[in-house]
Parts: structure tokens; sequence; C-alpha cells
């Protein structure tokens, strides 16, 4: 396990819930234990469920619906992901679930248009959501052009990056659903001139990790390319590592990638993006000037896209208009007005 190096509830009231472990299916792993008398103590304007997996989960929403408390409801889920993969029968359950699970919810915040669009489909209506984006902080929104140059020319630095070199990054597990495999596939479809100037980046640790080692000594010996990785690297020391990529490459399959939050965080850095349609946030961030979406699978148009990519001078703010509406300042303010007229 890796430690998370930022304070998360840092200045925020809470009370915590301990979680039994029990010697069932890890979705109940958490037992929500005392829930009910909390809420029945504590009396709250609403309750907000981010998830429906757990055991904490269901005892909140029920206790809620037991105590007549308002539930609002912002979750990762779309209907796009797993699509191909259900039956029209298993589809149709899905669905009523779903249906008499959003039945009795107050008021949707939809962090995309997948996930809108899922809710539409479910019977929730128009008038009883909003959008509240899914965002990251971003720690580089008060550094000048010049301290992220001189940041990005540290990075690469310390990891040994030739002069002149192009650096293709890969952010995030090194897991099969998010197929960072691809990215030596597609190295096969890039013109020699790309393969000259490429080196390849993996930021982030897996079950894939062996597998994608001894691809890249295979790169390196057919194609001259050479691969860095990092191992896990923790959030606050993240920044220079997106700053020190040129194109940030996320090739997931479609095996439950409900957004991509490392696009947000590349984006933030101005790298360009070359993403597959496996990836939630495409539909919001595939018609931006430097992202390019391609199927899931497919290697050659992947290598299309990063190819068109490289290209491309480095610009680490030519996003940043496009991802103010991705702030955590405008999702806390889409949550804060639904907040005060429930208070209210």
């Amino acid at each position: 396990a890796k430690a998370w190096d930022e304070e998360l509830t840092e200045g925020v009231g809470q009370s915590k819930n301990y979680a039994a472990k029990l010697a069932v299916r890890f979705a109940y792993a958490t037992n929500g234990q005392g829930i009910y008398q909390m809420l029945k103590r504590e009396r709250p304007a609403a309750v907000m469920l981010t998830q429906s997996h757990y055991h904490f989960d269901h005892i909140a929403y029920f206790s809620a619906l037991r105590l007549g408390i308002p539930i609002l409801i912002r979750q990762e889920t779309q209907d796009a992901t797993y699509a191909q993969q259900r039956s029209v029968v298993k589809s149709t359950l899905r669905s009523l679930v779903y249906r008499a699970y959003y039945a009795p919810a107050r008021h949707f915040f939809a962090f995309g248009k997948l996930n809108q669009a899922h809710l539409l489909a479910h019977g929730v209506s128009e008038s009883h959501m909003s959008f509240a984006r899914f965002s990251v902080p971003d720690p580089l929104q008060d550094w000048t052009a010049e301290a992220k140059q001189t940041a990005a020319d540290a990075k690469r630095s310390e990891l040994g990056v030739a002069p002149g070199k192009r650096v293709l990054g890969f952010f995030g597990k090194l897991i099969p659903k998010k197929h960072p495999d691809l990215i030596f596939d597609a190295l096969d479809h890039l013109p020699s001139a790309a393969l000259a100037q490429l080196e390849l980046m993996f930021v982030g640790a897996g079950e894939l990790e062996p597998m994608l080692r001894s691809r890249a000594e295979e790169a390196s010996q057919r194609h001259g390319v050479r691969t860095h990785f990092t191992g896990f690297i923790n959030q606050s020391h993240l920044p220079g590592y997106y700053l020190a990529t040129d194109v940030m490459v996320l090739p997931s399959r479609h095996l439950g990638e409900a957004w991509g939050l490392v696009v947000n965080e590349a984006l933030q850095a101005g790298c360009a993006v070359a993403i597959t349609d496996g990836v939630g946030c495409h539909v919001e961030f595939g018609q931006l000037d430097r992202v390019k979406v391609s199927p899931v699978e497919d290697a050659t148009a992947l290598a299309q896209s990063i190819g068109e990519l490289l290209r491309l001078p480095r610009d680490f703010n030519w996003a940043r208009d496009a991802m103010a509406s991705y702030s955590t300042e405008a999702a806390a303010q889409a949550l804060h007005a639904v907040f005060k007229e429930l208070a209210s």
C-alpha cells in the first residue's frame, strides 16, 4: 500500500465510522455501523452519496430514507464503459435497479456528459440535475511559464532524458484496464523521424511492470527508444513529471475508466493528450486542439494521434482557459448552490 501525502480532511468537521473486517466480499468491507444513530443525532440538511458499492453506502442511503433526510447523488457511473459486455437481460435488470435507487433522491450532480446521459436514461429529470464536473486541485495555477520550464528541465535532467528529446508519458496504475502496453504496439506504426526524437516514461506501478520492462528492452533494440520507469510517485511530486512530459497517453480499454483524472492533471500542465474512447472524459476533452481520441485496442490509430501531437511545440498554458470549468472551485460552487437551497 502507498501512503497518500496530501491532507484530505484538514479543517473539515467529521465523524469516524470504524470499518469491520468481514469474511465476505470486498464490497462489504465497511459495515456502516453507527451511521443511522449519527444521522438521527446530527439531522443534517442532506446526505450526499458518492458511490453505492459498499455496505456503508447502503446503510447511509436507507438511513437517510428512514429519517426523511434529502439524498443527493454524485457518483462515477456511466453506461458506455461496459455496454458492449452486457446482455439485454442484464442491461434491463441494471436499469430497473438504478431507477429504483435514484427515484427517492432529491438532486443529482453530473460529473460529465456520459454520467448525465446515464442519469437521464435511468429516470432522472433535468430539473433534478446540475453539473459539478470532475475536478482535481491545480497545483500549477499560480506558476509562471518560466517556473514551469525550469521545473520541466530539472525533472528531465533528473530522469536522464537526452537533450532535444520529446517525452511520451503514461500516468497511472500499470494494470490491464489502462492498457499501457498499447504504447509499445504503437511504436511499430510511428515514422522513423518521430521515433528518433522519442523517449517514454511510465509514472506508476502495477502488475504489468515486468512485462512493460521487457517490452521497453525490445523498443530500445528495435527502435532506439529509451524508457524511464519512475515507480509510484506521490501526488505532491507529480507536477514536475507532467511538466517534463510533452504528450500524455492513456490508452484504456472499455473496462471501467469512468473519467480519467490524469487527463485533467495533464491538461493543467499543458501536455498534449492522446487517449482512447475507453476513457470517459474523451467526450469532454476530445474537442480540444491538442487532445486526440482513438478507438480502444487500435495501435495504428494511437500512433497517428501521437505522431500529430509530437509535431506541436510545448505550450504549458494552452489548456488553461478550457480547464476553468473543471477546477475544484467550480465544482464547489456547483455543490454549494444546491446545499444553500436545501439549508434555507
